[in-house]
């Protein structure tokens, strides 16, 4: 949980700067929340990164047409958020993007919802 919130700080931080890209290194859910990001048009892409240590490394390609606003964790290792998929929160009134772990892998709330499988409610972001 700590790495998925160090990875969305950074982001966060690369967007208020206006940066163009950052690089992350990354874990498996980490890069499956990355891939959600780009599906719903938060990110503009996703690209791995020869890195001089054995760490698995992506190059986060922003996006300057629809930056990101608010990004956030819902979920804190003090405090685990979990839903059944008919009590996911709607987040800015279908505008925002929830990011929910399930049992079929990590994906947005409203594929969770189409899916019916509940799970943890990771971050959000708009």
């Amino acid at each position: 949980m700590v790495f998925i919130a160090d990875s969305l700080t950074t982001i966060r931080n690369a967007v208020m700067a206006r940066h163009d890209y950052v690089v992350l290194p990354v874990n498996k859910i980490v890069y499956n929340i990355l891939l959600v990001f780009r599906d719903n048009g938060f990110i503009e892409d996703i690209v791995d990164v020869e890195s001089e240590d054995f760490k698995k490394k992506v190059k986060v390609v922003l996006k300057k047409t629809r930056p990101i606003n608010s990004i956030r964790m819902i979920s804190k290792p003090g405090r685990r958020v979990f839903s059944g998929y008919l009590k996911f929160p709607r987040f800015l009134n279908g505008f925002g993007l929830v990011v929910v772990s399930t049992s079929c892998g990590v994906m947005s709330a409203r594929e969770a919802v189409k899916r019916k499988v509940g799970g943890e409610i990771l971050c959000s972001i708009y």
